[in-house]
């Protein structure tokens, strides 16, 4: 559905085209400012034109298209006011009947200057006259949010840098109850969507992500840029001259947006908790589902709807990574502590290394990274294989056994260690022999120890 502007002198008429239905047209000091509709139809022109009926003049305004509306009832409600000599424009409150409306605010002011939209609003267009001459200085301004709940849509406040008069629309679009299909579809391997489509196949939106975590959306209603943070939400968009769209968008640890979802593609699947990683969002429900893999998932709650596919892989089979969603992700909805584990394991080890200067702290660190290792080991063969587990037992013991043979290493390592004190106490006195032997017990059940292990940590690797 189209939807159309336009400010003028209050003095001039003013005819719309014909097709196009009028919402209201209204008057404030020397301006009038208008919204009409108009639903698209097979044949209509690249253009419109509004007259003033055989009297010259200028005007301001623009259109703006809409998918996903009720064609037989476009419109859900509105409501204009009027103000005088202000720079504080306040747009009336419309009750919205559905939910998953959009508002539209539009704004007619009595002289050529800019406007700044409400906040979380996207902004459709700014546009200012170019007459030299007071009665045509006028600018009209449209901005556009969707709705979440039925009710009041609450005030909204357009500011201008300079006092004026003003007309502000206030309309709430009705969505189309869905009784269609809306296609997503993938061009990878993988379950992150690549386009949009409509249920008569049209692409209506196309998906990149760009390096660095950029996501650019093509949408036949216009292109959108995002921002990620660093844990790969939806911060902000913008269009693709780079001007900012909608507001600055945060969530909760879990997901729940706290200032709104963002508008990136078409239809009511989109992207804003970790939407640089293409989890969609479902903002057409209340409760903002998001699609994670194998399972879906409700921010408001900090569960999933279905049953962790990996035995023993959370706190329970149906929590979010063990209730550590600030440090933890789950991008598949297959989140596996054991993976945990294992990184725990290579962790120790190299700490071990280190802390091998000293035989007491070789000692202690060689045995919990060993025993973290084997745990990892034990659970890592634990793997999906024709739709069952299996266990690599085979695999596990081999482990085990090099792991052995490294601490047998370690302890060959110390006996020599101990010959090469005792000569040094012989020949240098007691102080030099201790010195000795500690140095070269603890190099060699390091570098023993260490390369046992690290063979074994590479045989685990290689299987899961």
């Amino acid at each position: 559905m189209l939807v159309a502007q336009v400010t003028t002198n209050a003095t001039r008429p003013l005819t719309a085209p014909t097709g196009w239905t009028l919402v209201n047209l209204t008057t404030s000091g020397i301006i009038k400012s208008g919204v009409w509709y108009r639903v698209v139809q097979s044949g209509d022109p690249a253009s419109w034109t509004w007259s003033f009926s055989g009297v010259t003049g200028q005007a301001a305004g623009g259109i703006a298209a809409y998918a996903g509306v009720d064609p037989a009832a476009p419109l859900d409600g509105w409501a204009v006011s009027t103000g005088l000599a202000s720079s504080s424009h306040l747009a009336p409150s419309v009750t919205a009947s559905t939910v998953n409306g959009r508002l539209l605010v539009l704004v007619g002011l009595s002289t050529q200057t800019s406007a700044v939209p409400a906040a979380g609003m996207t902004e459709r267009w700014d546009r200012a006259s170019n007459s030299l001459l007071a009665p045509d200085r006028v600018t009209s301004e449209t901005a556009d949010q969707g709705l979440v709940s039925s009710g009041p849509t609450g005030t909204r406040t357009v500011t201008s840098p300079v006092a004026v008069a003003s007309v502000r629309h206030s309309v709430v679009l009705k969505p189309l109850t869905q009784s269609g299909v809306t296609r997503y579809g993938y061009t990878g391997p993988g379950d992150s969507g690549s386009l949009v489509q409509s249920s008569t196949g049209v692409t209506t939106s196309k998906m990149f992500v760009l390096a660095g975590g950029v996501m650019v959306s093509k949408n036949t209603s216009g292109d959108r840029w995002s921002g990620p943070n660093v844990h790969g939400d939806v911060m902000a968009a913008t269009n693709s001259t780079g001007v900012k769209q909608g507001a600055t968008f945060s969530y909760d640890p879990y997901g729940q947006p706290l200032a709104g979802n963002p508008d990136l593609v078409s239809g009511s699947l989109d992207y804003g908790w970790v939407g640089q990683h293409l989890r969609p969002t479902e903002t057409g429900f209340a409760l903002g589902y998001v699609e994670i893999g194998a399972r879906v998932y409700v921010p408001a709650l900090g569960r999933f709807l279905q049953r962790d596919p990996i035995l023993g892989g959370s706190a329970n089979d149906y929590d979010y990574v063990s209730a550590d969603p600030i440090n933890s992700y789950d991008l598949d909805g297959r989140w596996d502590w054991k993976r945990a584990l294992s990184i725990a394991a290579v962790v120790i080890s190299v700490v071990a290394l280190v802390g091998c200067a000293a035989t007491v702290a070789c000692l202690a660190l060689s045995v919990a990274a060993f025993a973290t290792s084997t745990v990892a080991s034990a659970a890592n063969r634990n793997v999906i294989a024709g739709g069952g587990r299996r266990s690599d037992w085979r695999g596990f013991a081999g482990d085990v056994a090099l792991a052995g043979v490294s601490f047998g290493a370690g302890a060959v390592a110390g006996r020599v260690a101990g010959s090469v004190g005792r000569s040094a106490l012989a020949s240098n006195g007691l102080r030099a022999g201790l010195r000795a032997y500690d140095s070269a017990q603890a190099i060699g059940q390091s570098v023993a120890w260490f390369g046992g292990y690290g063979v074994s940590l590479v045989r685990g690797r290689g299987r899961l």
